[in-house]
């Protein structure tokens, strides 16, 4: 005897999944992000018209940076889906930089103006995103109310429409600067207003203190990304039932010039010797996106990647003759990020 399989559960069985975020108004979500950079000069020599020149930045320098970004989503606007109005809080906002040159080390912090802070994020006109403060002191810095988004950052890794296992989309420069969140850096780590005093005069601190967290990041948010998104199937993850999403990227290409001087901040993803001489780099990423099926948004995400910052150069030296410079930098990067209900 044959048996009638209704029309809708005959759609649903040979039909693909949707992996797309289910706002919906009044529901809240915490958002952690947790992340660790590392690189040390493996590499470096420098010459003056072919004779070494001993002293000047040494080699054997490193960095390690860490950083933690807390925020609570309280979606209290949604339209066909879409997030209209929404209650951002900041919890934890913290970002730490070690710095060694030979014996020497230098620990610096950046200070954020939303610490604390509750904002209040409506859509405009023409997409454009309204920010208030809501709770919380307004910060002095007016970039630390702009770059913010409605959605939330993972948004960018899914894909349109309905897609079975084996499926593959490509993932642009903009959806892994807002996964890396360096297209937010600057609204959650501003830098502070230079003053002659800052030590040493116009151009930075020396010794430990403050960073200046503007362009943190900055390797990671110039890189021309090329990525790709891959649907691999279904698993378990922390006991929740996920659709599992593999991402590949890689980036290569040459570093903007940055004026001479010294250090422009501490810079998360910038090391200090460096980016004064426009070096070419490599940077590849790959992870796991978990998409919880049950409730339809992002669950987590899991990154690892590499770095290689390669500089073989020849400049003028300041009293004539010619500086060559060649050092080889080599880094590892950590990054998980978690989505949970909040109370």
């Amino acid at each position: 005897m044959l048996r009638t399989i209704p029309f809708a559960f005959a759609l649903l069985a040979i039909g693909g999944t949707k992996l797309s975020t289910n706002y919906t108004a009044d529901h809240a979500v915490r958002v952690t992000l947790e992340s660790e950079f590392s690189i040390e000069t493996t590499s470096f020599e420098m010459t003056r018209d072919g004779e070494p020149v001993q002293g000047g930045f040494g080699g054997g320098g490193g960095t390690e940076t860490a950083r933690k970004v807390v925020h609570v989503d309280k979606w209290t606007g949604v339209e066909n889906g879409k997030p209209t109005k929404v209650e951002r809080a900041f919890e934890t906002l913290e970002q730490k930089s070690v710095m060694r040159f030979g014996d020497q080390e230098r620990e610096m912090a950046s200070d954020s103006p939303l610490a604390g802070v509750t904002l209040e994020l409506s859509a405009g006109e023409d997409g454009e995103v309204e920010v208030k403060v809501k709770e919380g002191d307004t910060p002095a810095q007016d970039v630390a109310l702009q770059h913010h988004r409605l959605q939330l950052a993972l948004d960018a890794l899914l894909p349109d429409g309905e897609k079975e296992a084996g499926a593959k989309w490509d993932l642009d420069k903009d959806a892994l600067r807002r996964v890396l969140l360096t297209d937010v850096s600057p609204a959650l780590f501003p830098p502070p207003e230079q003053t002659d005093d800052a030590g040493g005069g116009p151009g930075g601190r020396r010794g430990g203190g403050r960073m200046r967290g503007g362009s943190s990041g900055r390797l990671f948010d110039i890189a021309e990304w090329e990525g790709k998104a891959t649907y691999t199937g279904d698993e378990e993850h922390d006991g929740v039932h996920c659709a599992v999403i593999e991402i590949e990227a890689e980036a290569e290409g040459e570093m903007p010039d940055m004026p001479r001087g010294g250090r422009r901040g501490g810079d998360m993803f910038a090391p200090e010797i460096v980016v004064a001489f426009g070096p070419k780099y490599e940077a590849k990423l790959e992870g796991k996106l978990f998409y919880s099926l049950a409730d339809k948004r992002p669950l987590a995400l899991e990154l690892e990647g590499t770095v290689e910052i390669v500089t073989d150069e020849d400049r003028e030296g300041r009293d004539g003759g010619t500086m060559h410079i060649s050092s080889t930098q080599e880094g590892k990067f950590e990054q998980k990020l978690t989505i949970s209900k909040a109370e």
